[in-house]
């Protein structure tokens, strides 16, 4: 079972396999982010790094970057959109986002 030659009889293998998947799951949904996130306007990728890096309000992210809370609202919300739309097409396997 996935790599392993014995089973151990107390299912214990088949957990850490478990684990294992979806740990590099996690792993390539962080790195699909990462990438997501490289392709946006650096407006957006500094409101959105505000709201969940920093964990700021959408005031706080308006006066830290000079516009309106409605400004500060919808560049997140596109960002959001955004990331939405590229993980659905995801990436080749170049590491470039699919047409």
């Amino acid at each position: 079972m996935h790599g392993y030659r014995h089973q151990r009889k107390d299912g214990v293998g088949a957990g850490i396999v478990c684990a294992m998947d979806t740990v590099m799951g996690i792993q390539r949904d962080v790195q699909n982010i990462h990438k997501a996130l490289a392709q946006l306007p650096v407006d957006y990728r500094e409101a959105v790094v505000l709201r969940y890096h920093e964990e700021l309000s959408m005031e706080e992210i308006a006066t830290a970057l000079g516009i309106s809370v409605s400004g500060a609202k919808m560049r997140v919300h596109r960002w959001l959109k955004k990331l939405r739309e590229i993980l659905e097409r995801g990436w080749n396997e170049e590491g470039k986002l699919q047409s």
